[in-house]
């Protein structure tokens, strides 16, 4: 797991066995290196806390075939680079789920949670 990944996961693991309430007035965004404003919605059974996060995917590029003797290969005639890139605002939710107001767990869920774009749903609970 990468240290980005393993800073994220210990701050986040840090509001477990809070309430709802102290992770509302202490959970910081900018904690975790996200500048991005962030939404938080409280039910009876979980805390959720959204924020969007420019996301990039690159642009396919025009190929060329090119002629090496008897052989032939594909080349690009651009540079991959964020210049070549669709640039999208993708949502993360972290989700903290209550018993009894305290948080017990959390998971991610959304294209934006990932550090390094491996997508997915994680869910963490912490260990005593």
């Amino acid at each position: 797991m990468g240290q980005n990944k393993q800073l994220r996961n210990q701050y986040l693991n840090s509001f477990i066995g809070q309430s709802s309430e102290a992770i509302q007035q202490n959970f910081n965004i900018e904690a975790m290196n996200i500048h991005s404003t962030m939404q938080k919605k409280l039910s009876n059974q979980q805390f959720i806390i959204k924020y969007e996060r420019e996301i990039h995917t690159p642009i396919p590029t025009p190929m060329t075939v090119t002629t090496f003797g008897n052989s032939r290969a594909f080349t690009s005639t651009q540079l991959g680079s964020l210049a070549n890139a669709e640039r999208t605002m993708a949502p993360c939710y972290i989700i903290y789920d209550l018993e009894n107001n305290i948080a017990k767990s959390y998971h991610l869920k959304g294209r934006a949670c990932s550090v390094h774009n491996d997508f997915g749903y994680f869910r963490h609970k912490k260990t005593q």
